[in-house]
Formats: C-alpha cells, sequence, structure tokens
C-alpha cells in the first residue's frame, strides 16, 4: 500500500488522542504523588506501561496502513506524530496540576533543590549565580516545557519501537 501522508495524519490524530487519553490517567497519579509516595509507584509502572502501549498502537498502524509491511521510517514518523498528538492531549492537565492542585512554592521548592544537587555536585559557582537569575518558570511554560519534553522523548523512543515494529516490505 502506498504511504498515505492523509492516512498518517489521520490515524496519528485518532491513536494519539487515545494515547493522550492514557497518559492523562496516568498523570492523575503523578498528581496524587505529592502526598502518597505509592501513587508515585504506580505512576512509573504507568510510564513503563505506557512504551508497550505506544508499541501495540504502532503495530495496529502497521496492519491497518500497510498490512503489516511497514518500514523503519515510516513507524519512525508514525510514532513521532503519535506522541506529539498524545503531547498535546496531556497539556492541560499539566497545566491545571501547576496551576491549581500544586502547593503555590511546588515550582520554587524543585528548582532550589535541583541548585542545592548541582552545588554538592560541584557545579561552577559562576554558572549556579547565571542559574538562579534565570526566572522560575509559570504553570503555561510548564505546560508548553511538557509538549516539548514530550516530542522530545517521542522521538528517541520511536527509535526502537520502530525497529520491533518494522517489516521488510516483499516483492513489487
Amino acid at each position: 500500500m502506498k504511504d498515505n501522508k492523509h492516512q498518517l495524519f489521520d490515524l496519528a490524530s485518532k491513536f494519539g488522542l487515545a494515547l493522550g487519553l492514557f497518559w492523562s490517567f496516568k498523570y492523575l497519579f503523578y498528581m496524587m504523588s505529592i502526598d502518597s509516595s505509592m501513587m508515585a509507584i504506580v505512576y512509573q509502572i504507568l510510564t513503563f506501561f505506557g512504551l508497550f502501549v505506544s508499541y501495540r498502537i504502532c503495530c495496529l498502524y502497521s496492519t491497518k496502513a500497510f498490512d503489516g509491511k511497514i518500514t523503519f521510517s515510516q513507524t519512525w514518523r508514525f510514532c513521532v506524530l503519535l506522541y506529539a498528538f498524545a503531547a498535546i492531549i496531556v497539556a492541560p492537565f499539566h497545566y491545571i496540576f501547576y496551576e491549581y492542585i500544586a502547593p503555590q512554592d511546588f515550582l520554587e521548592t524543585i528548582f532550589t533543590q535541583l541548585y542545592t544537587l548541582w552545588e554538592d555536585a560541584g557545579a561552577d559557582a559562576e554558572m549556579m549565580k547565571r542559574v538562579r537569575e534565570v526566572p522560575i518558570f509559570s504553570p503555561i511554560e510548564m505546560s508548553f516545557l511538557g509538549i516539548l519534553n514530550n516530542i522530545f522523548n517521542g522521538i528517541f523512543v520511536s527509535i526502537p519501537i520502530a525497529f520491533f515494529v518494522s517489516k521488510k516490505k516483499t516483492g513489487s
């Protein structure tokens, strides 16, 4: 079957919606992990399960669009788009969490702990001075950073997924 860009975007957006809803469900456990370390463990387990979900979605795409015969690049493109659409779906949950659910000093506390960790690791004093001058991100900035982070992770996670999903095309 010919590589159809419309079908690529159509299926990536539909499956991205499903993956984004899964990520949103998973993010609820992250939100609850502020009060319970057990929820953080559940969140991490669901994160690893999400890799399997991504793999299965790519297998479904391979079957639906290419009758099971898909190349590495076709799978990789689909998986990156899948992560991009899912990142957009989960972004409002990031904003809601940072704006309304997390304690007021949540981001400041995280950055303070990060600065302390860097200083304990022996980071350069001049670099630390400059890093401390950077303002702490707002909830909307954290949401956009979440989108970029998920897409960036998707670029790299898509490589092994595409490797396992792709199959050599047979015949012409």
